[in-house]
């Protein structure tokens, strides 16, 4: 939620922040500040246009995470369920805004703004189940659960949420970490990362009369997300505060006048009496919200976390501001839905062990479905619409039987702003409900999934590893549905020499983007590569266990250039293309939307490990260098000729896909041709 002005506040004033060394200690972490502050902090900003470097995102993350291991210190990271009712209209303003903001995103731009890649939380998740460290997700939002934890155990919170410096507990803001160990002078093998930390009773003791029930008018008063500054225009002229006054001095003086109140109801008593009779109740209602939403009464999580040690013996203060901010919490779902679906208590359970995306929960509860905003095309429809289809299977599993229909949002097509597409369920297919899912077997939950993305019979799914199948099969999918920017073989070989780089050649010689690092650690093998033939005829899976690490060196030497940043597109704009862009944008929902529907039918094929199949920047300098080139099997036999293994995985890939040139476009629904065909037929009708 947030207190405008607040951080700026606590930052620009001496005594209420402390130094502290992190090390030797238990923390919860807000999962869904760090995932957003450590690609702030580590994207590169000239790549944000490529769509998400997840290779190079998820080598970041890691890092960070064996820094505090080395520190000892052990961790819990908590995430965002679903939407609240309440916040919808806060969000869709933020959407609306980052639409107008994304047509600014070039490798060009002297002024990059942050867009969050579309599948960021799924990687940071995948790395931190990768690397062993435990996550749960809360049914709603997670700042009151994490405060309450924090609370109960005495231990810190990590987060860049300025609601955390009113709600009692020690909050380390992710900004003030240094991303660096230092070696402790008491002891040389005791590590600690510097970083600062307040402590509730520094704010207190700097303003006597000033107590813990009064700090969640405070954020009232301030504005948040739930309350607009305007409502309060009386009371800040009694303070002569006016319209234009900085929010972090806005802060100071209402917590001078809080301080001089002393008591909660006299404060509220005062505030209402300026505000207009007539909107007495409605501001009372939205002051009494703001309070309760920092008052945690249901703690839906703390039975999935491993088990957490107090961090040291609690104060006086410590006690009264759990009781008073903590209450009595109970073990109580409330994810239910208006129109009378109901959340089994399956998914549940893996929707609190992360297994299951937040979209499912808002789909049910709030029959909204608000999808990140990407960079694309601004001249081409929106790149969510592919899913479409998708997203209508998805309401039609969720809500079984029952006729609602779905707010979907989308940008406006040749426009900077949003709109509402109402979607209805998919019901020209029989799909299961939730609650017979757990009842199927394999065999018919995977057959649900490949008619979804239009698999046919004869595809050799078999032949594939496992943890590249549902990959394969979106990449069907998206040629299959995708009508403009018409997809061509130059997209499908990117896709899939990108698999090669990631999934096959970093696994055999680790995260490398520096060449003189490769050349230290490869350069004696590269220099005298002992490189065996492929055996003919042989099968794909005998073809990649016999892949070995000079067949990676070599590959790697000629794909390296594609990892980086082409330093003429800084120079010359044109040679940005917002249609490759938005092509691979496309393609990025489609695998949002089919790993959402895998995971509600209880993962049919496992889940894509994004982060060692995708990189936007790689990706995209590939698709141009094929799209300029003459012939780009002629450049692809160039990439690959030194390793005839790989170069006969990436011709087997491609050869069980189909050819773009060959397959069925489906237009949108605003822009659909008169088709002929049943396949035609029946996919039109699932828009």
């Amino acid at each position: 939620m947030g207190v405008r002005g607040l951080t700026t506040f606590i930052s620009n004033n001496d005594g209420y922040m402390e130094g502290y060394e992190l090390h030797d200690t238990f923390v919860i972490i807000d999962g869904n500040s760090l995932k957003c502050q450590l690609f702030i902090l580590y994207g590169v900003k000239e790549c944000i246009a490529f769509g998400g470097d997840y290779d190079r995102y998820a080598h970041h993350v890691k890092e960070f995470f064996q820094m505090l291991s080395k520190c000892n210190v052990k961790c819990v990271v908590i995430f965002d369920g679903g939407m609240e009712e309440k916040k919808v209209k806060t969000i869709l303003k933020r959407f609306n805004d980052k639409i107008a903001e994304i047509e600014q995103v070039t490798p060009a731009s002297s002024s990059t703004p942050v867009v969050f890649p579309i599948l960021l939380g799924k990687v940071f998740r995948e790395v931190l189940s990768e690397i062993g460290v435990p996550m749960v997700q809360c049914d709603f939002e997670a700042d009151q659960e994490i405060a309450a934890l924090g609370l109960k155990y005495n231990c810190p919170i990590i987060s860049n949420d300025s609601d955390f410096f009113i709600s009692g507990v020690q909050y380390i803001p992710i900004p003030t970490i240094e991303q660096k160990i230092y070696v402790s002078k008491y002891a040389s093998n005791q590590f600690f990362m510097p970083c600062k930390i307040f402590r509730i009773e520094n704010l207190l003791n700097r303003h006597p009369g000033l107590n813990i029930s009064l700090l969640p008018l405070l954020s009232a008063l301030s504005g948040n997300d739930y309350m607009d500054v305007s409502l309060f225009r009386k009371f800040y002229l009694q303070l002569d505060i006016g319209d234009r006054y900085p929010a972090c001095l806005r802060v100071a003086r209402v917590i001078e006048w809080l301080s001089r109140v002393g008591r909660l109801d006299s404060a509220l008593h005062k505030v209402l009496n300026t505000v207009e009779k007539s909107s007495q109740r409605l501001v009372l209602g939205k002051i009494e919200e703001t309070i309760k939403s920092y008052n945690c009464k249901t703690l839906t999580v703390e039975s999935y976390l491993p088990p957490i040690s107090p961090c040291s013996s609690s104060s006086k203060l410590h006690n009264e501001t759990t009781n008073q901010m903590l209450g009595n919490p109970q073990n109580i779902s409330q994810v239910k839905s208006n129109a009378g679906s109901k959340l089994p208590n399956w998914l549940l359970d893996r929707s609190r062990k992360c297994l299951i995306n937040s979209t499912v929960i808002d789909i049910l509860t709030l029959q909204t479905c608000i999808p990140p905003p990407q960079i694309e095309d601004r001249s081409l429809k929106p790149c969510d619409e592919v899913g479409i289809p998708l997203i209508r299977a998805l309401i039609k599993i969720i809500h079984g039987d029952h006729n609602v229909k779905v707010n979907y949002w989308a940008r406006k097509h040749k426009h900077n702003s949003i709109e509402n597409y109402p979607l209805e369920p998919l019901n020209s297919i029989d799909l299961p409900k939730l609650k017979n899912i757990p009842g199927q077997s394999l065999e018919s939950r995977r057959n649900t999934l490949l008619g979804l993305l239009f698999v046919p019979a004869d595809f050799p799914i078999h032949i594939f590893p496992e943890e590249w199948k549902l990959y394969l099969c979106t990449i069907f999918y998206w040629i299959k549905i995708t009508i403009t920017p018409l997809i061509s073989g130059a997209h499908v070989k990117s896709l899939i020499l990108c698999l090669i780089a990631l999934n096959i050649i970093d696994s055999k010689l680790g995260f490398v983007r520096d060449m003189s690092q490769f050349l230290k650690s490869y350069g004696a093998k590269l220099n005298r590569p002992t490189i065996s033939p492929a055996k003919p005829h042989a099968a794909l899976k005998d073809l990649l266990s016999d892949v070995d690490v000079n067949d990676c060196i070599v590959c790697f030497d000629s794909l390296f250039k594609y990892h980086k940043l082409n330093e003429n597109l800084k120079s010359q704009a044109s040679l940005f293309s917002f249609p490759i862009i938005h092509a691979f944008a496309q393609f990025q929902c489609c695998l949002r939307y089919a790993m959402m529907i895998n995971s509600i039918l209880i993962f049919p094929f496992e889940q894509c490990i994004v982060h060692k199949l995708y990189s936007g920047t790689f990706i995209f300098n590939v698709c141009t260098a094929l799209s300029a080139h003459r012939n780009d099997e002629e450049l692809v036999h160039k990439l690959l000729s030194k390793s005839p293994k790989l170069l006969q995985v990436f011709k087997t890939l491609v050869s069980c896909l189909p050819s773009p040139s060959s397959s069925i476009a489906v237009p949108s629904k605003r822009s659909r041709r008169r088709r002929s065909g049943s396949e035609n037929e029946k996919i039109d009708e699932w828009f």
